[in-house]
């Protein structure tokens, strides 16, 4: 599926130096693919793959605060370029089911002041990408009810989801599901 949005007045919440701002045009672009493939027996690999580009104008944010080094920059901050989750899943007849998966995400630029307060000349910098395992569980309780298991990033990698804060290591949790 091909995408395609030319937006004007862009609203960019900028999680990591705490700020939002108006970016005067965005243009976002990409396309996305998915593929789901019965193996037999209950098994089925799935995957997922997402390619996306953009292009700003009128970004007075950045040319206000960016360093002039990177006074080129014409993108939306914070937005990698391919994310691919691949993985297989088994379910038995009574709808039990354990799934398997990795999750991988290109690196991004981002716009960063080097964590320092009132410091307001940013910089372009590359938030590396990464590649993260996961695993999950599904146990119906009965017609209304269901439980789910999960273990995240399986293999306690170190990465950023946002630039400068670490993401959490190995998680595991349990969620109830009700439904009337």
């Amino acid at each position: 599926a091909p995408y395609y949005y030319d937006i004007r007045d862009y609203i960019q919440f900028d999680l990591i130096n705490f700020v939002a701002y108006n970016i005067g045009r965005a243009r976002l672009y990409g396309v996305e693919a998915e593929a789901v493939q019965p193996l037999g027996r209950g098994w089925t690999a799935f995957a997922n793959y997402t390619f996306q580009r953009s292009r700003t104008a009128d970004d007075l944010f950045a040319s206000l605060f960016l360093d002039p080094v990177d006074a080129d920059f014409d993108e939306l901050p914070g937005l990698p370029a391919h994310k691919v989750n691949a993985g297989v899943r088994f379910t038995t007849r009574k709808n039990l089911s354990a799934a398997l998966f990795a999750q991988y995400v290109s690196s991004q630029k981002v716009l960063y002041n080097d964590n320092t307060l009132y410091n307001t000349s940013l910089r372009v910098r590359t938030q590396d990408g990464f590649v993260r395992f996961d695993a999950e569980g599904r146990i119906p309780l009965g017609r209304r009810f269901g439980a789910s298991l999960f273990v995240r990033n399986i293999l306690g990698a170190d990465y950023q989801e946002r630039f400068g804060f670490p993401a959490a290591g190995r998680t595991a949790g349990l969620a109830i599901r009700a439904g009337f």
